[in-house]
């Protein structure tokens, strides 16, 4: 959680029982990341800190950069060479 604040997250907590962290970033209040070059280098920034710091701690995980939807979790994962993990 350190990790995202100093990389410029404007919050992080952990989700549960602590399997998941939470970051939130911000931009100018369009839904969508990419709208918002400021936003989308924020959010890449934090998540690319966030897995730094837990690969220090060796804890193996996922980032996931998600936003706001009114139909629900809708997730595309994508591997560090831009392969498409899963719809």
């Amino acid at each position: 959680m350190q990790a995202a604040l100093r990389a410029g997250a404007h919050g992080a907590f952990l989700s549960g029982a602590g399997p998941t962290v939470v970051a939130i970033t911000g931009g100018v209040g369009i839904a969508d990341i990419g709208s918002d070059t400021m936003s989308q280098f924020l959010a890449e920034a934090v998540s690319l800190a966030i897995q730094e710091a837990a690969i220090a701690q060796g804890v193996v995980g996922t980032v996931h950069i998600a936003e706001p939807s009114m139909d629900g979790l809708q997730s595309v994962g994508y591997d560090i060479d831009g392969n498409q993990l899963w719809p």
